[in-house]
C-alpha cells in the first residue's frame, strides 16, 4: 500500500474512496495548516522505516531460517491446550488496573 497516496487521497478537493455515508461527502475546502504538520510527520516516519529495512530483512531471514516449534513442543511446554480462562476476551481496564 502506498501510504502517501492514501494520505493525500483523503485530503484532496475531490477525496478518493467510496462514499457510503452522508458524512463522507463533507470535505475541507482548503489545505489545513495541520495537514502540513501531519505530512512532515508522516514523511519522517516513512524515512525512519526505510532506514530500518536492512535490519528488518535480516530479522525476517533469521526467523524464517530458525527452528520450528511443533504442537508436541507446545503441549510438552504446557502452552497447549490453551487454558479456558485464556480464551476469554480481554476487558479494558481503568488506569489503576481495575476493570472499567
Amino acid at each position: 500500500m502506498n501510504v502517501l497516496d492514501k494520505w493525500f487521497g483523503y485530503r484532496r478537493k475531490e477525496p478518493a474512496g467510496k462514499r457510503r455515508l452522508e458524512l463522507d461527502c463533507v470535505v475541507a475546502r482548503r489545505w489545513s495548516p495541520d495537514w502540513t504538520s501531519e505530512l512532515l510527520t508522516l514523511l519522517n516516519i516513512l524515512g525512519l522505516l526505510v532506514q530500518e529495512e536492512p535490519t528488518q530483512r535480516e530479522l525476517l531471514q533469521a526467523v524464517c531460517s530458525g527452528p520450528l516449534i511443533s504442537v508436541q513442543d507446545l503441549t510438552e511446554g504446557g502452552v497447549l491446550p490453551v487454558p479456558r480462562q485464556a480464551r476469554k476476551p480481554v476487558r479494558p481496564t481503568a488506569g489503576d488496573g481495575r476493570p472499567e
